[in-house]
């Protein structure tokens, strides 16, 4: 079974990683929130792929470090430190080595009191999920302590308390009964773990892109209303499982990745507005009013992409990773300067009536597919085996909005949005 399930709700997911050809350039950058220019600070040389989902970016604000998974290939992947004033690549072990295939280390987050890499790794043979420190030099992992009963893991719901050394993530067990873990770090023990979000809530649906801020000791995230068509900034309470609205985000409709300026107190997100224009947007969590939302990102070329966002607190700079197609370097490599993003599959027709067909990049081992309601629930699950195509039926699925994702041979390929008409 695969133990790792992309999050289900407002979030327009990026490809697993971005096909690029070795006569183009990965450039890390620094980000304007208020105008979205973005500025290279050096390339980042024999990188072509960026591992997106689930996320395995960080920030070392100590040493100023971007921490993240990347590789030339799809075969070899590395756990990349990068200098974040000079751009250099400080280290790039092999990362995850792992001795089953079944395994993963996922889910990284950077202790910024205590200098430590921390992250969720699934052993296949014990079936259980660890929590683990990390070696950024190395990229050896040291297992701190089993976490009974967690056997799936929602991406953008996990974050760190600085302050307290707790990891928090929304974890849930073999039945789908999802809480909210915060597990002490200093020594892997489950501090709390409600349901998540409470049964007790007023508000419905789910939490997604879920935020620390060290010095107000909160939590942020974002909360889609589906009645009303809009996402809700919101506080949450780790030990409750209890969210609070602040405000609605005027325009925001999806959410792409999430950051935190815990130097203003602003909740930063990319997503598209209703006109389906992208911005990144800087929310004051103590009002939710928007302070900036610049159309983001600007590029010359549909094959540009800037992504996976990381605000450093310590300097008060956002980064990121910038793939430039332009930096061609001469055609003697004989490879096209011109790639595309990798496309894992595709969804038609959507809207549907009676059956959705999925259409893979190729045929895959073993095939899961989650359909979410507009509330995070699963209504649908269904696994093929050596298959590139697979179709859903409708089955007396009320009319609305749903939420794909797939998982293919034990990794996240991506979730799309898809409408029951």
């Amino acid at each position: 079974m695969i133990h790792q399930i992309i999050k289900a709700l407002g979030l327009i997911s990026l490809s697993l990683s971005f096909l690029n050809a070795s006569a183009q350039t990965e450039y890390l950058v620094t980000v304007n929130p208020a105008s979205g220019a973005y500025t290279e600070i050096d390339s980042l040389p024999g990188v072509n792929w960026i591992w997106t989902s689930p996320y395995n970016t960080t920030f070392d604000e100590i040493h100023h470090r971007y921490i993240f998974k990347g590789s030339s290939d799809q075969v070899n992947w590395h756990l990349y430190s990068v200098d974040a004033v000079t751009g250099d690549i400080i280290s790039s072990p092999l990362f995850p080595v792992l001795t089953d295939s079944g395994d993963n280390v996922i889910e990284l987050q950077f202790d910024n009191s205590a200098g430590i890499l921390y992250g969720l790794h699934w052993d296949q043979s014990e079936n259980k999920e660890y929590f683990v420190s990390i070696d950024p030099a190395s990229g050896s992992f040291t297992n701190i302590q089993s976490l009974p009963n967690v056997h799936w893991i929602m991406t953008s719901s996990t974050t760190f308390d600085k302050v307290n050394h707790r990891y928090v993530f929304r974890g849930a067990d073999t039945s789908l009964n999802w809480s909210l873990y915060s597990i002490d770090a200093t020594n892997g023990n489950i501090v709390s773990n409600p349901p998540y979000p409470s049964s007790s809530n007023a508000s419905s649906g789910i939490v997604i892109g879920l935020q620390r801020d060290n010095s107000l000791d909160k939590y942020f995230g974002l909360n889609w209303d589906n009645t009303e068509s809009k996402e809700y900034l919101v506080s949450v309470d780790p030990a409750t499982g209890l969210f609070t609205r602040i405000g609605a985000v005027g325009g925001l409709t999806s959410i792409l990745k999430a950051s935190y300026d815990e130097v203003h107190h602003h909740y930063m997100v990319v997503g598209p507005d209703t006109g389906g224009i992208w911005h990144l947007y800087s929310v004051d969590v103590n009002t939710a009013n928007t302070v900036s939302s610049p159309s983001f990102p600007e590029l010359s070329s549909p094959t540009n992409n800037v992504i996976e966002f990381q605000y450093d607190n310590a300097s008060s700079i956002l980064y990121a990773l910038h793939w430039d197609p332009t930096t061609d370097t001469g055609s003697a490599t004989g490879i096209s300067n011109n790639p595309s993003r990798n496309q894992a599959f595709n969804l038609y027709p959507n809207p549907f009536t009676q059956s959705l067909k999925v259409v893979l990049d190729k045929s895959y081992r073993e095939t899961t597919i989650f359909m979410y309601n507009s509330l995070g629930q699963v209504v649908k699950q269904q696994t093929t085996h050596n298959a590139s195509t697979v179709d859903i039926q409708r089955n007396g699925l009320s009319s609305g909005t749903y939420f794909i994702s797939i998982i293919c041979d034990h990794q996240i390929v991506g979730m799309r949005k898809v409408v029951v008409e």
